[in-house]
């Protein structure tokens, strides 16, 4: 006979089981879109892009330093506001 407390075990593994499983979902589906994002403008890009050698090279380049310092840029204006709201504060 099962006891009351392992029924409960199992249940609960059960449920963090499909939770990461729907975690996992969750993340593939979300680089899925990320790489259609990134499909796409390159494949918008590919008719302006100059045909020289390296040139490729440099609009990935540029691609990956624009998403960078757009993190950059969010981060601070994150600090800037919540220094703001700090100050609004006193």
């Amino acid at each position: 006979m099962a006891t009351k407390a392992a029924v409960q075990r199992k249940s609960s593994g059960s449920s963090k089981l499909k939770a990461a499983a729907q975690k996992v979902k969750d993340y593939k589906q979300a680089l899925q879109e990320a790489y259609d994002l990134g499909y796409g403008d390159g494949y918008a890009a590919a008719t302006d892009i100059p045909k020289v050698v390296g040139a490729k090279m440099a609009a990935k380049t540029g691609y990956s330093r624009g998403l960078r310092d757009n993190g950059r840029v969010k981060k601070y204006q994150t600090k800037a506001a919540q220094s703001k709201s700090r100050t609004a504060k006193r």
